[in-house]
């Protein structure tokens, strides 16, 4: 019988699944020991329910091997677990089959079919069914209904016998075939319709998963044809323009004979015009390069410069909104993909501007800490509830507040300066409220740390 089916090998989200439902198994252990311990406390220091001997040690000693080998399973499941550690449908078969040597011990000695402790059983097929081939967990779910069978059968015959828990109940029916045959059909019937159902829902989840991961992988292999496409049709666009340079240059430089001095001022700005298309031209190009093969051009430049430039450029937008951006840079040298980093603080310091009423305050620092760069834009802007900070850097995510006041974004800023960030082996933090906030405002901080 096969495990693993062949489509869950390169499928992370089954394997995580599988993990969960593991954990689950493991909680509902410390349930059933604290349960066990409760009966012992009450079987000690009561008069409700009476223990022989040989119940009370019996009891201890599983509950004492359930918690020991309970521990184990928690140790492993807490390690860094992949399927090249060890395989988890394989863990689940392992926890089953201890569970399932500990609870037979435990129905017999606690009343063999009179024992509340039956319905435990029921955890191990729903779970089980989630996790195993439905072919296995009915073989379980038999091999159960047999055990049970077998043992009641036996006392019935008076040749085991009955460990009668004095005073869970008041009457005997391990000797009633009749009652025995019927619970026993009622908990296999009840067993077997949750493995069904449980089983096929699951399958559905796993299935309905599948499909969104290979609708997911086709979106990324189109987003990877369109990045083809733009960095296609920009490159085509550059060739004719470094023309027109190549032709303006030669105007300029008098080849074609002298040119009036105003004619030349507005060849000039022409110029510059056309010196700033091509730069971001080949911003688009190394974005779409970045996005498509992850690849970044490392060189050694001045980032103080750039960052007093970039709030430069950015400080007539701030004035209209009666913002004040306050910056520290201290001297530093980055190496880096300049343009990338340039896209990612840009976009950071947009976004303050953008989120930030008027009279707001921005602040930009830049500090050396001899082996790192930490860039913190913080300000007393709108802010990020608590509950999307842990999203706040996935593909596509908006911050409910911002959704809520009808501000435009795509949400794809932030988990594309994450990817770069963390192409430069550096990290990105986001904290709300900041340290500007006040009464009326959370603010937002960001910090981005870049080793040295």
């Amino acid at each position: 019988m096969i495990l693993n089916p062949s489509w869950t090998f390169k499928y992370e989200a089954y394997w995580k699944s599988i993990h969960t439902y593991n954990k689950w198994f493991i909680d509902l252990r410390y349930l059933a020991i604290l349960c066990l311990i409760i009966l012992i406390l009450i079987s000690k220091f009561t008069d409700v329910i009476f223990l022989s001997s040989l119940q009370f040690i019996v009891i201890i000693f599983v509950t004492f091997f359930i918690f020991l080998y309970n521990t184990i399973f928690n140790y492993l499941s807490n390690k860094k677990n992949r399927r090249t550690d060890f395989n988890e449908i394989e863990f689940s078969l392992v926890q089953i089959a201890f569970d399932l040597f500990s609870l037979n011990i435990l129905v017999y000695i606690s009343g063999g079919i009179e024992s509340p402790f039956i319905f435990f059983y029921m955890f191990h097929m729903i779970i089980g069914s989630m996790i195993l081939p439905v072919g296995l967990v009915y073989s379980i779910a038999v091999g159960v209904l047999g055990f049970l069978f077998s043992f009641s059968y036996l006392e019935f015959k008076n040749i085991i016998y009955h460990q009668r828990v004095i005073g869970l109940l008041h009457f005997n029916i391990y000797n009633d075939i009749s009652f025995i045959s019927g619970y026993l059909f009622v908990v296999g019937f009840v067993m077997l319709v949750s493995i069904v159902l449980t089983n096929k829902i699951a399958q559905a989840l796993y299935q309905r998963e599948l499909q969104l991961k290979n609708a997911l992988e086709e979106l990324e292999v189109a987003e990877k044809t369109k990045q083809k496409y733009v960095m296609t049709v920009v490159h085509e666009l550059k060739s004719p323009i470094s023309a027109s340079v190549s032709i303006l240059d030669l105007v300029l430089g008098n080849y074609y004979g002298h040119i009036d001095d105003k004619i030349r001022e507005k060849l000039e700005r022409v110029r510059i015009r056309i010196d700033d298309s091509i730069e971001s031209i080949n911003n688009i190009l190394r974005l779409s390069r970045f996005k498509l093969l992850n690849v970044i051009d490392k060189e050694s430049f001045n980032i103080s410069e750039m960052i007093e430039k970039l709030i430069d450029n950015q400080k007539p937008v701030a004035e209209r909104k009666k913002i004040e951006i306050i910056s520290k840079i201290d001297t530093a040298e980055c190496k880096g993909d300049k343009t990338l980093l340039h896209l990612s603080i840009s976009n950071i310091l947009n976004n303050s501007i953008k989120y930030t009423k008027e009279d707001g305050i921005i602040e930009v620092i830049l500090e050396n800490k001899g082996k790192a760069l930490e860039i913190e834009i913080c300000d007393n802007g709108m802010g990020i509830p608590k509950n999307d900070l842990p999203n706040i850097f996935e593909e596509f995510y908006r911050g409910s507040n911002a959704k809520e006041r009808n501000i435009e974004g795509t949400g794809t800023g932030l988990s594309i300066i994450k990817q770069i960030i963390e192409s430069h082996n550096g990290n990105i933090i986001v904290e709300s409220p900041s340290r500007l906030k006040s009464q009326t405002r959370q603010g937002t901080s960001f910090k981005i740390i870049l080793p040295l």
